[in-house]
């Protein structure tokens, strides 16, 4: 899972004037530009157990809330996918390139590699397979959701810090207010299709589709 956050390797903090460059467990460093979290590291806390730069209680949180982000995409992953175990996940703020981060990794060259993208740039590039951004959910995916939220976390009962930081967003937002209530409203946009189409994949995996 190679995302591409470069404020997890170079940290632009608030609290300082200049960017910090973070320095990670050794054996996680690939590249200046890229380390990797083992499958074996279970949540954010431990990631940031790794962390070797002096950073103040407030770039701690921050950053840790990121990683807790990025850990939970990795477990959805794991059991959407039926994984065994939970994959290492690449963290880069440079260019991706399939072929090094896979040799680093340990794959050998006929080993099958590839990364699933939705950044158009990258069309045509060697071992990458291009998907459609995500704009929203199927119907009964999100009702889904918005139940589960609801009853695992009301909207109307978040902090206005959670608030407040759900807001800092921008576009993509996923809490407005409900204009007959004055309420905080959970939202998650919706898609025309009532299902979600088939994954991408390269000709050569299961006759390209997944």
């Amino acid at each position: 899972i190679p995302p591409r956050r470069s404020s997890l390797v170079t940290y632009m903090s608030p609290a300082r004037q200049s960017p910090v460059d973070l320095e990670w467990d050794p054996d996680w460093v690939h590249a200046a530009e890229q380390f990797a979290i083992p499958g074996g590291v279970k949540n954010a806390e431990e990631v940031m157990g790794s962390c070797q730069t002096m950073l103040l209680p407030s770039e701690v949180r921050d950053l840790r809330l990121s990683f807790e982000r990025l850990m939970a995409a990795r477990d959805a992953l794991t059991r959407v996918l039926g994984l065994k175990a939970r994959p290492t996940v690449v963290v880069t703020s440079g260019a991706k390139k399939v072929r090094e981060t896979a040799k680093r990794l340990g794959y050998k060259e006929d080993q099958k590699a590839y990364l699933w993208d939705d950044n158009d740039e990258l069309r045509g590039k060697e071992q990458v397979v291009v998907v459609d951004k995500y704009v929203g959910m199927p119907r009964e995916q999100r009702k889904k959701l918005m139940e589960f939220l609801e009853r695992a976390l009301p909207a109307s009962r978040l902090s206005p810090e959670v608030a407040r930081f759900m807001l800092s967003s921008g576009e993509e937002q996923a809490l407005g207010i409900d204009i007959e209530s004055g309420e905080w409203r959970y939202r998650i946009s919706r898609c025309s299709k009532e299902e979600p189409g088939a994954f991408p994949c390269p000709a050569d995996l299961i006759g390209g589709r997944c």
